[in-house]
């Protein structure tokens, strides 16, 4: 779940499968991310979530090892 007061901020949700662990988006949606961020040259905060309703918070940077284009 998405905490309501940031989901008025909320540009985008994807959903998958929960699991014990947090799971980070997979290296397409990565990749899509980079790009509209490089665009938009706005930092992006990904939110991961769990099947036991944690959080955690992230910024796109830190989960883009060799973005291209650079």
């Amino acid at each position: 779940m998405i905490p309501e007061e940031l989901k008025e901020k909320l540009i985008a949700e994807a959903k998958g499968v929960l699991q014990n662990e947090f799971t980070n988006p997979c290296h397409m949606c990565k990749q899509l991310l980079y790009e509209s961020r490089r665009r938009s040259n706005i930092p992006m905060l990904i939110i991961l979530t769990n099947n036991h309703g944690e959080t955690k918070e992230l910024q796109l940077d830190e989960i883009i090892s060799y973005p291209w284009p650079v």
